[in-house]
């Protein structure tokens, strides 16, 4: 009989077949529960969104409360891992929950615009319940065309939201937000040209410079070699010189409208020259790709920056360590 039970879960990997899974235990990384004459393992990464523990700040005792309320219940689950040697049994919910997704994904095709409701926050982006079950993530760079730290900043959990689809990738959904609106860095040399002395409120001060906001949409850089005749060699210094929130006089010294980049000096600065900035003009431009990385457009049609967007989404909503099977960690709140 016990054979037989273990032959039966190595072909129930095969086939796929959903078998009733009863929950047992639960502990910091998962369930335990039973699937025929087996005790096996239900990850918390193999939850589904529904039973999925979303807990600000991943606090692990929070995460075992959430869990602990499940005991006694019954869960679908697919047998996705067997080791009879080790007698290690592992079963997915979550592999359920695609499934059912995949099947109404069929009506839906990329550049369809939804409606929905923003389901839980993460630092690298929301996720959108729409439709008949399903939900989406829209990347922190698809939310707002304008650099934000965080999708809070912008958005709450149970607002109500439109998103256009932007990738369908087997069960997962990316959506986009920003794209429904237009870009207003098309119409930015309407507005603003180098050579102009513009009021900017300091929105952050960075290890390279400050983040200033001249408008609701449009913000610039303004590199910490351009804020000062002296050298300037750390944020501690530039914040007992800017203060966030305050506006300042700054003049535009490039706009590059296909990179949504907006250059700014000190009003009054006189411009270094060539050989004094090189190097410093060397570390803007590594630093500024660096923070491009994080708010760059992960346009569908660039591999490239699609294998960013998917790379990043592809963690899970918030902080959990289980004890049996090693999962990435994140932050989400809910």
């Amino acid at each position: 009989g016990y054979e037989q039970v273990w032959t039966k879960m190595k072909g129930l990997v095969d086939s796929g077949l959903a078998v009733p899974a009863k929950i047992l235990q639960a502990n910091k990384g998962g369930l335990m529960v039973q699937v025929d004459a087996l005790v096996s393992f239900l990850p918390v990464s193999q939850l589904s969104p529904e039973n999925y523990p979303r807990v600000p700040g991943g606090d692990k005792e929070r995460i075992l409360e959430h869990l602990k309320a499940l005991i006694g219940k019954t869960l679908q689950v697919k047998v996705i891992d067997v080791d009879q040697k080790d007698e290690k049994l592992i079963v997915s919910e979550k592999a359920i929950w695609e499934d059912d997704q995949k099947a109404v994904l069929e009506s839906y095709k990329v550049g369809d615009t939804v409606d929905g409701e923003v389901s839980a926050l993460t630092s690298f982006g929301a996720f959108i319940k729409f439709g008949e079950g399903l939900e989406g993530l829209v990347h922190i760079s698809e939310i707002v065309w304008q650099r934000i730290e965080h999708p809070r900043d912008v958005l709450k959990v149970g607002q109500k939201v439109k998103a256009q689809i932007i990738d369908l990738n087997k069960s997962k959904i990316y959506l986009s937000i920003k794209r429904l609106v237009q870009d207003p860095w098309k119409a930015v040399k309407d507005l603003y040209k180098v050579g102009d002395i513009v009021k900017g409120e300091v929105h952050k001060v960075e290890p390279f410079g400050l983040m200033v906001k001249l408008d609701d949409e449009i913000h610039g850089l303004a590199h910490i070699s351009e804020l000062s005749d002296k050298t300037i060699h750390d944020s501690r210094e530039l914040e007992s010189m800017f203060e966030v929130g305050k506006e300042y006089d700054f003049e535009i010294v490039n706009i590059e409208p296909a990179e949504h980049r907006l250059g700014l000096r000190a009003a009054g600065l006189k411009k270094k020259k060539k050989e004094e900035t090189n190097e410093e003009v060397k570390e803007e431009v590594k630093v500024e790709t660096k923070t491009e990385e994080v708010v760059e457009i992960p346009v569908v049609e660039k591999k490239k920056a699609k294998e960013k967007t998917i790379e990043v989404v592809e963690e899970p909503k918030e902080e959990v360590v289980e004890e049996k099977v090693e999962v990435p960690t994140e932050e989400t709140e809910a």
